[in-house]
């Protein structure tokens, strides 16, 4: 570990930690509007994040968006499901491919954090809870989560005709390989002039907030549009 850097993300801390916070959150919030819709609401709750002055009250807005989100998530996985409801460790097929796809993208990001360089034993709104653990990845996982995994969930369970108690092999090898298609997936990098991979473009992202930390500069991270880039869909 750079020693070095991770004094100055300690002291980087103590300055932006809400800032990279709100960054992150609000990030999470468009990205779950690509997936379930609701622009309105989405709205509303990033004049909420902007709004809030510590974490705490960030974490508040943070469980208000969650429980607006699956709600319209469990609409969307089809009538096989109607009552959904989003629980960690819970053995439902929608729950676990969740958790499945969470825990591999989680791993992924960590990889991403020591390709880089980046300390991610010290978080910006998530705390460690374990030996190990890695707050600041957490952190970071936020945004992509709506557009890989719950993507790739949705796809998944809205296929079945029938519920099930839990859920198969074949469906949780089908999500990771949809999770990683998803980190394939292009979009059109304008500050570079060209389409890079989802996995790719995180990446620079970490390096960018590294490079940040080390000059103790505002938090700014350029997140991939949404939008439908028909020039990446052609490559």
């Amino acid at each position: 570990m750079d020693s070095q850097l991770l004094e100055k993300l300690i002291k980087y801390r103590e300055i932006y930690q809400l800032d990279l916070a709100k960054v992150l959150l609000k990030q999470k919030i468009v990205n779950q509007t690509s997936v379930c819709g609701g622009k309105r609401a989405a709205d509303e709750f990033v004049i909420k994040v902007d709004s809030a002055n510590d974490i705490p009250t960030l974490l508040i807005v943070e469980a208000h968006v969650a429980k607006a989100y699956w709600k319209e998530f469990s609409k969307r996985l089809g009538r096989t499901y109607p009552n959904f409801h989003r629980r960690a460790h819970r053995c439902d097929p929608p729950n676990q491919l969740l958790d499945v796809g969470y825990h591999y993208l989680t791993r992924v990001v960590i990889a991403w954090c020591r390709q880089a360089k980046f300390p991610s034993e010290l978080g910006f709104f998530h705390t460690a809870q374990s030996a190990g653990a890695q707050p600041f990845a957490y952190d970071f996982v936020e945004w992509l989560r709506p557009i890989t995994v719950d993507r790739a969930v949705r796809a998944v369970v809205s296929k079945q005709k029938r519920p099930r108690y839990t859920a198969t092999p074949e469906q949780i090898s089908k999500t990771v390989h949809l999770v990683k298609r998803e980190l394939d997936r292009l979009y059109f990098h304008r500050q570079l002039g060209y389409c890079v991979r989802l996995e790719y473009w995180a990446q620079l992202l970490l390096l960018n907030l590294r490079e940040q930390v080390s000059s103790q500069q505002h938090p700014y991270l350029y997140f991939p549009s949404l939008r439908h880039e028909t020039r990446c869909r052609k490559m």
